[in-house]
């Protein structure tokens, strides 16, 4: 996930390869490195369309519902403490309105593979696009944006985070 406020989002534009990777991993430790069970069937959520899962993640957002927002992510191998991580990342923003929702395409060549601590992670499905979310202006703060990186598996469309590589 990305936050970005102004010339100095801009600047920490250059590490968007770790957009949601980094910012989801920096409070893990490897002694946090414990997984969960991958996800079966039943419990992946996602959306059947890109469109759908901005809507979805819009309707989740403006609910301020986490088990909403859970249910659009393909958690993988993600070690509980990268859960926990996303969960409070994500729910920082519900005081915040949405001005705009809309997925990108990934540049071509971008890596989103980095090592922390010896451990090495890396997104839990291949990242095909980001949902990059503007919030409307709130006082002194202007040009406010959080990004998710997005992939794919079987037919639905997903919010990704980082998972231990294997």
């Amino acid at each position: 996930m990305y936050h970005g406020s102004g010339s100095y989002g801009a600047a920490r534009a250059i590490l968007l390869a770790l957009a949601m990777l980094g910012c989801i991993a920096s409070t893990a430790r490897p002694g946090d490195a414990r997984e969960l069970n991958p996800q079966s069937s039943a419990d992946q959520g996602g959306a059947p369309t890109a469109a759908e899962l901005v809507n979805r993640f819009r309707r989740a957002h403006d609910a301020r519902s986490l088990d909403d927002l859970r249910r659009l992510v393909y958690w993988g191998h993600a070690t509980e403490e990268l859960r926990r991580s996303f969960e409070r990342a994500a729910s920082a923003d519900f005081g915040k309105t949405i001005a705009s929702a809309a997925i990108e395409s990934i540049a071509s060549g971008e890596v989103f593979q980095y090592s922390q601590g010896g451990t090495t992670f890396r997104p839990t499905l291949p990242p095909t696009g980001r949902l990059k979310i503007a919030f409307a202006s709130s006082g002194p703060v202007r040009n406010e944006t959080t990004e998710y990186l997005v992939g794919r598996s079987n037919g639905a469309y997903y919010l990704v985070v980082a998972e231990p590589a294997r």
